[in-house]
């Protein structure tokens, strides 16, 4: 895959989820940075996709009550497909 240029931001930001949870190789993430660091449109994009992942993270911290998750968990398994 060609280097994310200066126009390529539409690229950018179709990846910046993966980015932004670490499921890119080393060598993508590089390549993402380093459009990042050269394109003040995407990087405050990328820097506001982070914050809220963030905040997210710090409220949502709640477990839900035990039946709920029994019965989400018994929906997911009597809707999984059969083999």
């Amino acid at each position: 895959m060609d280097p994310v240029g200066h126009g390529n931001c539409e690229e950018l930001l179709d990846q910046l989820e993966h980015l932004l949870h670490g499921e890119l190789d080393a060598a993508r993430q590089a390549e993402l940075h380093a459009h990042l660091d050269d394109c003040p449109p995407c990087f405050e994009q990328a820097d506001f996709q982070a914050q809220l992942k963030r905040l997210i993270a710090d409220r949502c911290t709640e477990q839900p009550p035990s039946a709920l998750a029994d019965r989400i968990s018994s929906m997911l398994r009597d809707d999984a497909p059969t083999r």
